[in-house]
Formats: C-alpha cells, sequence, structure tokens
C-alpha cells in the first residue's frame, strides 16, 4: 500500500452513465465511513459522465478514462491496480450505497482477518426510485461455498474485499456477464466469504441492465461456472447433462417434465451428483444433498408442471 493510502478503495466503471451517476457518486461521498478514495474507470462514454464528475470539487475521486471501450472485466482488472487501498469496494454507477455500508463492512474484515469478502442485502428499486423488492441473502458463512454451486450469492457491487485477493486471483474476461459469479467461487474454495445480514444498498433494476441485454451471453456463461464446480467433483458433463443441470438450477421451466426419459434423466443426473459429493466431501454434505434433492423434489416437480401450463396460455 502506498504511503498515507486510504483505508477503502471504491471502485466504479461507467460507460455512459449521465443519468444515474450523480445519485451513486453522492452514495459514496457521503458515506459515514470518509477513509476512502473513489476510483471511476470511464469506459470511453459518449455522454455527459465525464462533465457529471469534472464538475466534483472532491479530492478522493480519481477520474481515469479509456480512449476506447475495452469492456467490464478490462476496466476492473485495470481499476484494481489502480486502488491503494488495503480494501476495495465494487459499485456501480446506477446504484445507491446506503451511508453506513462501508462502515459495516469495515468494521466486519477489520474484526476477522481470516475472511476475503463481505456483501449484504439489497433493496432493489426501479428506474425512478421506486421500490420493487428486498432481497436477502441469508446462509451461514460456513456454507457460502456450498451455495455457490447453486447460484451466485453475492451482489456484484455491494462486496468489500481484500485488495490482495483481488489481485491473487482478478476477474477472467472467459467468463464475461458473469466474472463476478466466477470470481467468487474461485475465492470462496480458498478463504471464508460472507454476506452481512443487513440492507446495505439501493440496486437499480432497468433494461440497460445485464441480466436483460445479454441475457443469453450470461447464461452460456453460468453454464461454464457450473462446469467449474463439476471439475471439483471430477464430473465432466455431456452438453446434454450441462443443459439439464442449467435447467435444474436456473431455469426449471426448461425441463420436460412430461417426458419420462428426461425425468428419468435427471432422476439420475441428480443421484450422480449426489454420489460424487458423498465420495469426495467437496461440499457440506447435508446442505447439499438438501438442497440439491429439493430441485428435484415432489414440490419442484409439481411446481414445474404449473409454469408450463401458466407458459401455455401465455402463448
Amino acid at each position: 500500500m502506498t504511503k498515507n493510502a486510504p483505508k477503502i478503495s471504491v471502485l466504479m466503471p461507467v460507460f455512459n452513465g449521465e443519468r444515474y451517476l450523480k445519485a451513486a457518486i453522492d452514495s459514496i461521498l457521503n458515506q459515514t465511513f470518509q477513509d476512502l478514495e473513489l476510483i471511476i474507470i470511464d469506459d470511453g462514454s459518449t455522454d455527459s459522465t465525464e462533465q457529471i464528475i469534472s464538475a466534483y470539487n472532491d479530492p478522493r475521486i480519481k477520474y481515469y478514462k479509456n480512449p476506447e471501450n475495452i469492456g467490464i472485466v478490462a476496466s476492473l482488472n485495470k481499476g484494481i491496480d489502480l486502488c491503494t487501498g488495503e480494501f476495495i469496494a465494487r459499485m456501480d454507477a446506477d446504484d445507491i450505497s446506503l451511508p453506513e455500508r462501508l462502515q459495516k463492512q469495515w468494521d466486519f474484515l477489520n474484526a476477522n482477518p481470516e475472511f476475503a469478502m463481505v456483501g449484504g442485502n439489497i433493496e432493489e428499486i426501479t428506474d425512478d426510485d421506486q421500490h420493487i423488492r428486498w432481497v436477502n441473502r441469508p446462509c451461514p458463512a460456513h456454507l457460502l461455498k456450498t451455495q455457490l454451486f447453486f447460484r451466485n450469492t453475492f451482489v456484484h457491487p455491494i462486496v468489500l474485499i481484500r485488495k490482495n485477493v483481488l489481485e491473487e486471483f482478478r476477474y477472467n474476461a472467459n467468463y464475461i456477464y458473469a466474472e463476478d459469479y466466477f470470481l467468487w467461487s474461485q475465492i470462496a474454495f480458498k478463504y471464508p466469504v460472507t454476506n452481512l445480514p443487513e440492507t446495505l444498498m439501493k440496486y437499480r433494476k432497468h433494461q440497460q441492465s445485464v441480466s436483460v441485454q445479454h441475457k443469453q451471453q450470461q447464461v452460456d456463461t453460468v453454464k461454464k461456472i457450473h462446469a467449474y464446480h463439476f471439475q471439483k467433483l471430477s464430473i465432466v458433463p455431456t452438453s446434454y447433462e450441462s443443459n439439464l443441470h442449467y435447467n435444474l438450477l436456473c431455469d426449471p421451466a426448461g425441463i420436460l417434465i412430461f417426458s419420462k426419459k428426461e425425468r428419468k434423466n435427471v432422476t439420475a443426473w441428480v443421484n450422480r451428483v449426489l454420489k460424487q459429493n458423498e465420495s469426495l466431501k467437496v461440499y457440506d454434505e447435508d446442505y447439499f444433498a438438501t438442497k440439491l434433492k429439493y430441485r428435484w423434489s415432489w414440490k419442484k416437480k409439481a411446481h414445474i408442471v404449473l409454469l408450463k401450463i401458466r407458459n401455455t396460455f401465455k402463448k
């Protein structure tokens, strides 16, 4: 760390973010935790992003503009090198961090040096700041590695992570549009990670979000992350098995529930995965078995049938 470096570097990439940028910046500058720098990576914006940032007269803001658009992964990795703090907080240019977010996260990591990263809960909001829902991530820290087998347990722009850990792993461009999920999966196999049971951010859902604009690419990347977890279990799935597993975890309506052959294949797949984990003990055995069996329980099968019926009437 450089001399007199702030404790926390907040890393915020932005591309044409004029609509929500000021609110995002203000939410960081107005944190109760003040020993910070705000590293803004402008990824070749063509709107008024630069003018909005330039209007601030706050020495904590460090502004860097890419001469051309290089993408989120390259911008984040560039930002890691520019951060001088011991901790790096992620922040997106369209979200709002609640005032005590950084203080609460720093307090936790400072008191628990064995932990590499901490996240938290969020409130989803609309384009015009209207409440959508509360999103909680309840899971004991010792089970988070297992939870990551099933889903991305962390909301990317709300994590606080030790810089040396980010330098060790970095973001991987081969996992674009779910690069955070892959990063957390890698980290969780080496270090303890957790989420605070508190709402720390207003997280904006809109049509420009990655999950809306790049849905298929994100699906493909999640399947690759599933494959990473299968490697830990010494499983190399076929393309069919990969799709089956994705549907089981992420898109149950995609399962051909009325096909006897597909139902048999899903049962065989679930039993195979359970057996491998029982043998290798990669993930917490009881928690893993409970969650995976639930995905193919009678209750879940009935839910899949209802989804199929509902989708039929929508057509």
